[in-house]
């Protein structure tokens, strides 16, 4: 068994890791949405904040360098999220 002070603190959910990364960064979901791109809004992150709905590869690219956060955080709560919603 792990010690609990070992465990890391890793959220269930890919949307509060996504709005905790944006708001540590500063920013607001329309600075976010208008500095992925043109296929982007604020209507888009707030989805995928609320977990309405799952990133795609190309989103969790995007945000893992935007939001100077690693990919592999991103798909491992991506895989967590989409397994509960099933």
């Amino acid at each position: 068994m792990i010690p609990k002070h070992n465990v890391v603190d890793m959220p269930d959910d890919i949307g509060d890791y996504l709005e905790r990364s944006r708001r540590r960064r500063g920013l607001t979901q329309s600075q976010l949405s208008e500095m992925a791109g043109s296929d982007w809004d604020q209507a888009k992150v707030s989805k995928l904040e609320c977990g309405v709905r799952l990133p795609s590869a190309d989103d969790m690219e995007t945000l893992s360098r935007l939001l100077d956060v690693p990919l592999v955080t991103l798909v491992r709560l991506r895989s967590r999220s989409k397994a509960r919603a099933a």
